[in-house]
């Protein structure tokens, strides 16, 4: 390979997303790692985090 090929950076953005577009926080893992924790110590910020109705 010539050094003109390999690349060893890329240039990114940083992204801001729009306040009014919600996005899913989607928590999966083995059981008993603390994930019903975690979603009541979010679901605790209701101005933030609310639940999905299904």
């Amino acid at each position: 390979y010539d050094n003109d090929e390999v690349l060893t950076y890329e240039e990114v953005a940083l992204y801001y997303p729009r306040a009014s577009h919600k996005r899913p926080i989607v928590l999966i893992g083995p059981p008993n790692i603390g994930r019903h924790e975690l979603r009541q110590r979010l679901m605790q910020d209701s101005e933030r985090f609310a639940a999905a109705i299904p």
